[in-house]
């Protein structure tokens, strides 16, 4: 192996051993979580820690194989790529609702039709609003379900549905968009469904519809009323 300078070696090791641990760490607790819900869900459970064994053995080997070559540049690259990476998984945790983080957390396990790109700048923790952050969490889960039944198969890139959450000081941002191929009709009745529930039932919380040729992208406004401490 070409030599390395040692201080990235370390850095690569200490990356390694910290994204491994926390992430394993975040497993046994959806494990738990799931197992105490139902028992259908052990398989959600599998598939998860199998998709995340997976993605780990698939960029270690990115890695090493970096190192050995001696390609720094692309190693440093790649290295960031798993730092924001750890970021990200970091933020959809401390979201804090324990359903809609191991929803998220298994949905790529779980779904072939759809890539699910959660994007958080900042940390959000939505058990500080209350019951409030439970129904947005809900909100959440069924806008991702909806998507999830539409999603269709088609050839060339897999869909993507990009899900971004930004807070203000008392207003939360979620804005669902789609690429990709989809039943039009189908995904078009099944947002209508949620959103005229929303509008009936919460009065918190404004939804607006941006229709596209393919597909209808969605934001959402919370006004933020329920926090606590």
């Amino acid at each position: 192996m070409p030599e390395f300078s040692s201080w990235v070696m370390v850095a690569i090791i200490l990356l390694l051993l910290a994204w491994m641990g926390i992430s394993h760490q975040r497993l046994k607790q959806l494990e738990k979580k799931l197992a105490a819900t139902r028992e259908s869900h052990y398989g959600e459970v599998i598939r998860t820690v199998d998709h995340h064994r997976h993605d780990w053995m698939n960029d270690i080997q990115v890695l090493f194989g970096y190192i050995q070559l001696n390609k720094q540049e692309k190693l440093l690259s790649f290295l960031k790529q798993i730092i924001e990476q750890m970021r990200i998984e970091s933020n959809i945790s401390k979201l804090g609702v324990p359903f809609l983080v191991a929803y998220v957390i298994s949905f790529r396990a779980n779904t072939n039709a759809l890539l699910l790109d959660v994007k958080l700048e900042q940390e959000i923790s939505l058990t500080r609003y209350g019951q409030q952050g439970i129904r947005i969490a809900q909100l959440v889960v069924d806008f991702l379900e909806a998507y999830k039944a539409a999603a269709g198969h088609g050839e060339g890139e897999a869909n993507k549905l990009t899900v971004t959450m930004n807070a203000g000081e008392d207003q939360l941002f979620i804005q669902f968009e789609y690429d990709g191929v989809s039943d039009i009709v189908r995904i078009r009745d099944d947002l209508q469904g949620i959103i005229e529930r929303i509008h009936d039932e919460q009065q918190d919380i404004q939804v607006t519809r941006l229709h596209t040729e393919h597909s209808m992208d969605v934001e959402v406004k919370v006004r933020l009323t329920e926090m606590v401490g």
